[in-house]
């Protein structure tokens, strides 16, 4: 297939420049391994993490809510129900930007894309390889908005022993899960977990 505009990364950043150049009139590919535009943000970090935020909100206002004389029973939650919830309010905005896609003329594929040569990429949709041409001699119109890449930096108190969680890692938890043991008892993630687990 050919192109003008080509964007690798179909984030907050990919997919408002793709919009914007289909806006202009121009011919756009917009190219993520996701199903839909959106991102790390929306499919594993900021809107999961609101989600699940704004559930615990729910308990702690009704926790407290017994001092203007309303009052709950002991709450009960259902991981899995929790959890398709949060999915269901992903589904629905990315879903919605595949909508507005779809509305501007954007042609959407789903893969891994890397750089051919100046004017060609190479996407690995899982099914095969998709090639696609930039209609210029040059790749002058291709934007690569490739997002946030994982790093962390050791806390002081135990050099490399401790280990994170992404946002994307936390949203999927489950009650049975632990973080990994820190080597050193004056961890900040072990008192964190102590904390936690009282």
């Amino acid at each position: 297939m050919t192109t003008r505009v080509a964007v690798i990364g179909a984030g907050p950043g990919g997919y408002a420049a793709a919009f914007h150049a289909a806006d202009l009139g121009m011919q756009v590919t917009l190219i993520d391994a996701e199903p839909n535009p959106g991102g790390v943000c929306t499919f594993k970090g900021c809107i999961p993490s609101k989600a699940l935020l704004h559930a615990a909100k729910v308990l702690d206002e009704a926790k407290h809510a017994g001092a203007f004389g309303v009052t709950f029973g002991k709450p009960s939650i259902d991981v899995d129900k929790l959890r398709s919830w949060k999915d269901g309010v992903v589904n629905k905005q990315t879903g919605g930007l595949g909508l507005l896609a779809k509305a501007r003329k954007v042609e959407f594929v789903q893969g891994r894309a890397s750089i051919a040569d100046g004017k060609t990429l190479s996407v690995d949709t899982g099914k095969g390889e998709r090639r696609i041409d930039t209609l210029l001699q040059q790749s002058e119109n291709l934007s690569g908005v490739l997002g946030p890449l994982l790093r962390t930096e050791p806390i002081e108190q135990c050099g490399d022993s401790c280990m994170f969680w992404a946002s994307a890692r936390a949203a999927t938890f489950l009650p049975t899960d632990r973080p990994p043991q820190c080597a050193k008892s004056n961890c900040t993630m072990s008192q964190a977990r102590s904390a936690v687990s009282r």
